[in-house]
Parts: C-alpha cells; sequence; structure tokens
C-alpha cells in the first residue's frame, strides 16, 4: 500500500509540474482580433527564442489587401476607386475595398 501511495505521490507532483508549465505558455494579447501565423507547420517541435515574434493579431474590422496582376490583366485603378473581393472560402459575400495605392512596377 505505501508503494501505491508513493507512486500516487510522485504522480501528482509530476502533474503539478507540468500544470505549472502549461500555464506559462499561455499568450494574453492586450487587444482582441484573430490570430495569424505565417506557416504554422514550421513551429512543430522547434524552441521559440524569448522576443520572438511567432504570430500577429489582425483587427478584422482594419484590413488591407494587396493584390498583384501581371501586365496582361493589369487594370487601370485610381485613389479611392472601390474593389470587391471574392473569397474562395465565403463566395457569398464579397468585401468591399478602396484602392489606397496603384502602380505598375517589374519584379
Amino acid at each position: 500500500m505505501a508503494e501505491l501511495e508513493s507512486q500516487v505521490a510522485l504522480k501528482t507532483i509530476e502533474r503539478d509540474y507540468l500544470q505549472t508549465k502549461l500555464d506559462q505558455t499561455q499568450i494574453l494579447a492586450d487587444k482582441a482580433g484573430v490570430v495569424v501565423l505565417d506557416d504554422p507547420e514550421k513551429w512543430k517541435g522547434r524552441p521559440v527564442v524569448v522576443g520572438e515574434r511567432i504570430m500577429s493579431i489582425a483587427d478584422p474590422n482594419n484590413i488591407q489587401l494587396e493584390i498583384r496582376l501581371p501586365v496582361t490583366d493589369a487594370i487601370s485603378l485610381n485613389h479611392g476607386n472601390e474593389v470587391t473581393l471574392f473569397l474562395d472560402t465565403d463566395p457569398l459575400n464579397p468585401l468591399p475595398f478602396l484602392v489606397n495605392y496603384s502602380s505598375l512596377s517589374r519584379v
């Protein structure tokens, strides 16, 4: 019986230690929004350095869109023109945008 009690005590200590480590992994943001990860696969099993950016918080009410078109598909867009974005994930609810900047550049 004493052996089982010591195993229970050991497992309790291990649980408390792991709970402490889990509590240290909690990430709290100072603002509400949507988490944006550039590539979640690159973080699997990789240690994180203190101060390293691992994600961004995006405000869903303040979105900017960058569109790159080939020269053959380029159209004339001026500051203030309205454009509509149809997402593959939600094609029935298009998003309206206003053009802030437009240019023709070579890559």
